[in-house]
């Protein structure tokens, strides 16, 4: 049986082999509160079957232990992205098996180095020991809610149906989901919560009264806000965009019998709406001491400015001081939009376009975040697709420290049912519309390669904030040695883990 280890940075595919230069032995760095990962590979000329996994000279609490699994879409390839709980089962001959050590060192560890040994256990070759070596830093990341990095993704919660049938919101198992969604946002760092309002509102208990009046009633709404707040990750919520998206000239309502409607943007029924829309929004918030930490999108991608501009002056009537960041997949929109939105959030190829003048704002003190949604596609740049190397989706971060951006928005995190990016076998961007797998057995969600690199990157992040109060020219060059952008990094992954034993060097 050949036995060897790879980082996590690498992608190993079912069909890979030992190199010369590998090793049997894991050799990890972290800081406090922080992750770090390891694989331990094994590809044997027969069948053999894995019974479990354990681990010694490391608390086992810390420890999560995954069997990499494979997806195969229309181009036949199996790429390595699930990363299953269930470790148990036959691993065929001449495949190699990447089975995965996940570690949180907590807050309070002590700083050293400890030894131990990864055990996988087998029915027909007993226990297989590979030595690991831990070495953690005397430096402490902050908690997801008080960190310098903004972190959100568009989620979908209404409809469970697809994964699990029966499932109805509000019921006792569409909260098990929520549960396990809000659980694994907080691994992922998550600090902004998407919330679209459309589906908590709509149905019993708010309705239409008159032709310019509305009740509200945000029981669904305070149950879920809580619910997620509860879980102490958030520092923000994001209302999603009440309008169309790209053009911002309709918008979705609710009638008189608690239904779904839609009016023209700027029609007499669409303003009435949304002045009321927004003013109940205003006093309920404010009631419930949340309307300081909620900031709203007005239109998902505006492609024209007149409409977006004509809604932000009626937010700034109803919601006084609300703040505007809005996702941008074209650069030209942005310049007449500049004085009114708080935050722009342009996806990768478009800040590239529109650098000089996004860097100029942060220069003035302007939140800048970046986001990835479908596009680009351009193999050359960075991106969360499954069909491009995993860790891409760490460098991501490493990229917006490079360039003073604070934030990064992924659309999807659980769009399974989506035929262009979700499971679909023809999918054409593979993964984009999710980076966690659903558990359709616990009513969960399992991570993929691609969410473990992002909570690593995000870290990453984290610690260069930290590291550039006393070495701000030596955290500098290793990050660009690794991202200068999104389009001009460092592609090997092996790089990528010598950047980050330089980085825990200078701690």
């Amino acid at each position: 049986m050949y036995i060897w280890t790879k980082s996590s940075a690498h992608r190993v595919y079912p069909n890979a082999r030992p190199m010369q230069d590998d090793c049997g032995i894991l050799t990890l760095q972290c800081g406090k509160n922080m992750h770090v990962s390891g694989q331990v590979l094994l590809r044997n000329f027969h069948d053999f079957t894995i019974t479990g996994m354990d681990i010694t000279g490391i608390p086992a609490d810390w420890c999560s232990f995954y069997r990499q699994e494979c997806i195969t879409y229309n181009d036949g390839m199996p790429y390595p992205d699930k990363l299953s709980e269930n470790l148990a089962g036959v691993v065929k001959a001449y495949y190699t098996q990447s089975l995965w050590t996940v570690i949180h060192v907590p807050a309070g560890a002590d700083a050293g180095r400890l030894r131990g040994e990864i055990i996988t256990h087998t029915a027909e070759h007993g226990d297989i020991r590979v030595p690991v070596i831990l070495e953690i830093y005397p430096v402490t990341l902050p908690e997801p809610k008080d960190g310098t990095y903004a972190h959100e993704y568009f989620f979908h919660y209404n409809d469970m149906s697809l994964v699990h049938p029966g499932t109805e919101m509000f019921s006792d198992d569409w909260w098990k989901v929520m549960t396990a969604y809000a659980e694994a946002m907080k691994t992922l760092r998550v600090n902004h919560l998407d919330v679209t309002m459309r589906g908590l509102l709509a149905g019993e208990g708010t309705y239409r009264t008159g032709k310019t009046t509305w009740q509200f009633n945000f029981d669904r709404v305070d149950a879920f806000l809580e619910h997620y707040l509860s879980h102490g990750s958030f520092t923000r919520i994001v209302l999603g965009a009440p309008t169309v998206p790209l053009t911002a000239d309709g918008c979705w309502a609710v009638d008189e019998n608690g239904g779904d409607t839609w009016f023209q943007t700027r029609s007499e029924d669409g303003e009435a709406w949304l002045r009321a829309y927004f003013a109940a929004i205003s006093e309920h918030f404010t009631e419930k001491g949340w309307y300081d930490m909620t900031l709203t999108h007005l239109s998902d991608e505006p492609h024209e400015s007149e409409n977006w501009l004509w809604l932000r002056a009626l937010l700034a009537e109803e919601c006084p001081g609300m703040p505007v960041s809005e996702p941008m997949d074209t650069y030209e929109p942005t310049l007449d939009m500049a004085e009114a939105c708080d935050e722009f959030i342009p996806r990768l190829e478009v800040y590239e376009q529109g650098k000089d003048y996004y860097d100029k704002r942060v220069k003035a003190g302007k939140r800048l975040w970046c986001y990835s949604c479908c596009f680009p596609e351009d193999p050359w740049f960075l991106n969360k697709f499954i069909d491009l190397p995993h860790h891409y989706a760490r460098l991501i971060h490493w990229a917006c420290y490079a360039n003073g951006i604070t934030g990064f928005l992924h659309w999807g995190f659980n769009y399974w049912g989506g035929e262009m990016y979700g499971l679909a076998p023809m999918a054409r961007f593979k993964g984009d519309g999710f980076i966690v797998y659903p558990d359709e057995e616990k009513h969960g969600v399992t991570f993929s390669n691609r969410a473990l690199a992002t909570w690593e990157g995000i870290e990453e992040y984290e610690l260069m904030r930290i590291l550039e109060k006393k070495h701000p020219g030596a955290v500098k060059a290793v990050c660009m040695g690794m991202a200068k952008n999104f389009h001009e990094y460092e592609a090997d992954p092996g790089a990528l883990e010598e950047a980050r034993r330089r980085l825990f060097a200078l701690v």
